[in-house]
């Protein structure tokens, strides 16, 4: 089996899952802005070389970030670290979310291309925002060994630098990057090198260990009427497109409206996805679903039908594209007898789960729980892309298959084997006969 872009993967094979661990590149808030008139860099305290540099060269940019209270805190945060890189880091996990900032996004690039190593910036000191402050140090000497021009040369790039600033407040928001053109073309060039770059540093980074924005999630307000939700639908055992897939807006509770749409030979479908004007957000789960169901005329060859969990409160224009793993009746049937499940009793379901961390991340060494769940209930995690009879936690792919899933509204929890901490909490609907895909976020309240 082939479950390597099980989630949030770009229709072009990237994934974004990658692209999003690019999120935290910038730097982090402090606690309050400096008071008028603050010492160093031009009003951004700096210190030593560093405040000399800046002085020189950025002083106009720290100048209108000092002005800004959308930018001084975060700027003053970092220039307090002197550039250590989890000092840096631990900016970023204590003061979420991250506003937005017109100023700090050209003072960020001149201080990286003029003070790179006077303020301790070693190829852009993009190291300790792609990880938890426990990694960033073997991260950022990582990247610098490995990444390094891709890395600055986004991190000089004004376009670059504002995509990745804007992602810092997602925290594992998948419509959220999108508009900050992390799955898009809007984004910028040179914001994708540095993102296939990053990938040579995954285990030095930690990627998909990052929890620290447990306790400060946050599901903002709807920007938009509607969302555009953009799904890339292919089998997961042939990995080729699933074309001719029907697809239906459905309530938190599995009733569906009519098919709203089927996709197209590329395996693409977009689902306009209306958006309440107001959110009321709990623990209770995701906004809402898209049924995924094929032709009547399709026969043995169509896919099993799907009921598709995005996991989160959508807010922003836009989600997507998402890469969807569909099965056929007959290939489901062989993935359960891969770890002789067994049949699909009357009245169960199939749940599949994957977790992503606080940067979009798949999320190794994640348990599930199920409420409801009996003797016949048997979850399944993967093993280098198979379903494994053995392994307890997900691995690198963050996922794992629950077969024999009593009918009904299932509660789906995420537990960190190692703390024991609930980073996720989500309530979905179990039909029978049909598979619940359920793409898992950390959740403001788990």
């Amino acid at each position: 089996m082939h479950w390597g872009r099980i989630t949030i993967a770009a229709a072009g094979g990237a994934l974004v899952a990658i692209a999003a661990l690019a999120c935290r590149q910038i730097v982090g808030i402090g606690d309050d802005p400096p008071a008028s008139g603050a010492s160093g860099g031009c009003g951004i305290p700096f210190t030593g070389s560093c405040e000399e540099c800046v002085a020189a060269s950025c002083c106009k940019e720290a100048a209108a970030c000092a002005g800004d209270p959308s930018c001084a805190p975060f700027a003053s945060c970092q220039a307090a670290c002197n550039g250590d890189p989890a000092c840096r880091s631990q900016c970023v996990a204590d003061n979420q979310p991250i506003g937005n900032s017109t100023t700090f996004g050209p003072l960020y690039r001149c201080t990286v291309a003029h003070c790179e190593n006077a303020c301790n910036l070693p190829c852009g000191g993009a190291g300790p925002f792609f990880t938890a402050p426990d990694a960033a140090a073997t991260c950022q000497a990582c990247l610098s060994h490995n990444a390094c021009g891709a890395i600055r040369d986004c991190t000089t790039d004004d376009t670059c630098v504002a995509d990745e600033y804007c992602a810092l407040s997602c925290q594992g928001r998948t419509d959220c990057y999108t508009t900050c053109g992390f799955q898009s073309d809007a984004g910028s060039p040179l914001l994708a090198s540095a993102v296939g770059a990053i990938k040579t540093c995954g285990s030095a980074c930690a990627l998909g260990e990052d929890w620290t924005c447990i306790g400060h999630v946050n599901w903002p307000f709807p920007r938009a009427a509607t969302s555009a939700v953009h799904l890339s639908l292919y089998d997961a055992i042939s990995m080729k497109p699933a074309a001719s897939v029907q697809a239906s807006v459905c309530a938190v509770d599995g009733t569906c409206d009519s098919v709203v749409g089927a996709s197209d030979d590329a395996g693409l479908v977009t689902v306009e996805v209306p958006l309440p004007s107001l959110m009321i957000h709990d623990s209770a789960g995701p906004t809402g679903a898209i049924f995924l169901s094929a032709a009547a005329d399709a026969g043995a060859s169509g896919v099993a039908p799907a009921l598709l969990y995005w996991g989160m409160a959508l807010s922003e224009p836009a989600l997507g594209p998402i890469g969807v793993p569909l099965t056929t009746p007959g290939e489901s049937v062989g993935i359960r007898d891969s770890v002789d499940a067994g049949p699909l009793q009357s009245g169960r379901g199939l749940l599949f789960v994957n977790m992503t961390d606080c940067m979009g991340a798949f999320a190794p060494g994640v348990k599930f729980g199920l409420l409801p769940h009996d003797g016949a209930t048997q979850l399944y995690y993967f093993e280098n892309n198979n379903l494994s009879k053995t392994a307890t936690m997900t691995d690198p792919i963050g996922a794992a298959v629950a077969s024999n899933v009593i009918a009904g509204t299932v509660q789906v929890t995420a537990t960190l084997t190692g703390s024991g901490e609930i980073v996720g909490r989500e309530s979905v609907t179990v039909q029978p006969g049909v598979t619940t895909l359920l793409f898992m976020h950390p959740t403001p309240t788990p």
